[in-house]
């Protein structure tokens, strides 16, 4: 993914993932599944020892990390903080945009959706 964006603190919102969050079973309206791809920071894959790029299925946000947090646990605390809300030296990406509501971690997401988990970098 090609990623040339800023961050911003006014678009920052909390979004909550509580610890032990399992797929809940599909009705039969539920958005169906799309595949996602997930890129991560190499600081991130580093500290966790992850592939920077996983693709993984999911009708949500929400359900793509939670796809994600399953494979690669360690993960979820260099993403999450303790309540759910997303770290606040994190940014995250939905095809190129920072979302701005944490309703937006719920909405259904189009097969092909690319996801950029960015650290903020900082020093003089």
């Amino acid at each position: 993914m090609d990623h040339q964006v800023g961050l911003e603190t006014k678009n920052r919102f909390a979004i909550k993932l509580t610890r032990g969050d399992k797929r809940q079973p599909r009705s039969p309206k539920s958005a169906p599944l799309a595949m996602i791809e997930i890129e991560f920071t190499s600081q991130l894959v580093q500290q966790v020892d992850c592939p920077a790029i996983q693709s993984v299925d999911g009708a949500s946000l929400r359900e793509a990390f939670e796809s994600v947090f399953t494979n690669y646990p360690k993960l979820r605390d260099h993403v999450f903080d303790a309540d759910g809300g997303v770290l606040p030296h994190l940014a995250i990406f939905v095809n190129g945009e920072m979302p701005d509501s944490p309703d937006a971690f719920q909405a259904p997401l189009r097969d092909g959706s690319e996801v950029f988990v960015m650290q903020a970098v900082s020093g003089g």
